[in-house]
């Protein structure tokens, strides 16, 4: 288990066959945002300001 400020092994630059919205998900992983995608979780009825 690691910390979000704990250093982390470089990783490899992605596959570029992958589609983009594939490299984004992978992306975003290391990140604790709030994501309203309902693909991601069910809706937390939070309001994020725009």
């Amino acid at each position: 288990m690691t910390g979000p400020f704990a250093p982390r092994t470089p990783k490899r630059v992605d596959d570029p066959r992958y589609p983009i919205s594939e490299q984004e998900k992978w992306g975003r992983d290391r990140y604790a945002m709030p994501d309203d995608a309902s693909h991601v979780a069910p809706p937390s009825g939070l309001l994020l300001p725009r």
